[in-house]
């Protein structure tokens, strides 16, 4: 990249945790300062990273001024990520587009759009949302609204004709190289669930699925990984006491305890009831593992609508249960659907493809008339 075309690349974070720098948004701005972009992170409390290019500096309303003050020929891009997008949140815009004319605003957001109507909202609240998105968006003038899939995509459009062109689809990643580990090999055949150990994730259908046809696997056994709800414990006694070595429960794990776990992995299971963008999977078809998700959330399109993993409607533990056998019972479909989710992982979830595309995506907004 010449230098001409290189710009300052600012990501704002209300509370930056180490996490956070290996995953999501974080990594981002380290990316684009491999392209030679000048990257910051702005931080309520920075902490030091070795081997980090990005500079993570405190984020007072002073420092913050001080960084994306107008310099003439200079070019800047501020990245905010949001879980949802909300006037409270965003109204400041408009007094930094004030201070800056020139600086790049974009909003990531993965979850509840603003302003969507949704079934069973009143005609007044309806009337209410419609209007608010109006002026919210007439206001505050994104230059660039990212979310995770297309569905969001369109559901913002609906919302206001001003975020045509000003919307794209950029979907949390994962890099391919925390997976190059060497599998582990064990007396057991593993199918794996990552994230909170509790019932709106759905872990007592799984449960209740593997339990069906367990018998018939001796050599398979089911791993939970992540923080036991105190909900779901007297649950998850009960099923260990039936299953004994057969089901495995794992607390939080992270790093390279987390990408072993993966790749010695051969099923991985989304039993979720409510979810947005599930990096677990991504990070699951990059460790190649065949995928079984509920009907929630991004999943159709990390899936590819169930070309790179299986789809079932959330509650059925029984249609859960009959993809499990299926799988499990079959080594070479199991080949099949691992072949094809760590294809789906390298042509759209490698963080170095969503890094160019998000790179053409800021460059094409110096070059809008």
């Amino acid at each position: 990249m010449s230098a001409v075309n290189n710009y300052k690349f600012y990501v704002m974070f209300s509370e930056l945790a180490p996490l956070h720098i290996n995953k999501d948004v974080g990594i981002i701005p380290e990316y684009l300062s491999k392209r030679g972009h000048e990257t910051y992170i702005f931080a309520k409390h920075p902490f030091p990273v070795s081997d980090f290019q990005t500079k993570i500096v405190k984020a007072g309303i002073f420092s913050i001024l001080k960084y994306l003050r107008y310099e003439r020929g200079v070019k800047k891009a501020l990245f905010l990520y949001f879980f949802t997008l909300s006037s409270k949140r965003l109204l400041p815009l408009i007094f930094l587009k004030l201070y800056n004319q020139e600086i790049k605003i974009i909003v990531k957001t993965d979850g509840v759009m603003h302003g969507v109507i949704r079934e069973g909202d009143c005609l007044i609240k309806r009337m209410g949302k419609r209007i608010r998105a109006f002026i919210f968006f007439s206001l505050i003038k994104l230059d660039l609204t990212l979310v995770e899939n297309s569905g969001y995509m369109r559901q913002l459009l609906t919302v206001s004709g001003k975020l045509q062109n000003r919307v794209e689809v950029v979907p949390n990643g994962a890099d391919e190289k925390n997976y190059l580990l060497s599998r582990h090999k064990g007396a057991y055949k593993s199918i794996i669930c990552v994230g909170n150990i509790t019932f709106s994730k759905g872990c007592d259908d799984l449960l209740k699925a593997f339990e069906l046809i367990r018998r018939k696997y001796p050599q398979w056994k089911v791993i939970f990984i992540g923080s036991l709800y105190d909900d779901f414990r007297e649950t998850l006694l009960k099923y260990r006491s039936i299953m004994g070595e057969q089901l495995e429960i794992q607390g939080y794990l992270g790093g390279a305890d987390l990408y072993q776990r993966f790749v010695d992995a051969s099923i991985y299971v989304l039993c979720s009831k409510r979810e947005s963008w599930n990096l677990a999977m991504v990070e699951a078809m990059a460790s190649r593992n065949a995928i079984i998700t509920s009907n929630c959330g991004s999943v159709a399109y990390i899936t590819d609508n169930g070309k790179a993993g299986y789809i079932y409607e959330q509650s059925h533990y029984e249609q859960l249960s009959g993809i499990l056998d299926k799988l499990m019972g079959n080594s070479e479909l199991r080949r099949q659907r691992q072949d094809a989710a760590v294809k789906r992982f390298e042509e759209h979830f490698q963080w170095n493809k969503i890094i160019d595309d998000l790179d053409l995506m800021i460059m094409n907004l110096y070059n809008r008339r």
